[in-house]
C-alpha cells in the first residue's frame, strides 16, 4: 500500500524545492559560470 502525504506543508515544501532556480536568479543575478539551471 502507498502512503501520499498531501498535507499543504509537504505540498509548499515541493513547490519551494520546484522554484529555488527561479529565486537564486532572481536574488543573485543569473551566473555564467553555471552551465546548467536545477
Amino acid at each position: 500500500r502507498i502512503k501520499i502525504s498531501n498535507t499543504l506543508e509537504s505540498r509548499l515544501e515541493l513547490i519551494a524545492q520546484q522554484l529555488v532556480p527561479q529565486i537564486r536568479t532572481a536574488l543573485f543575478g543569473s551566473n555564467p559560470n553555471r552551465k546548467f539551471d536545477d
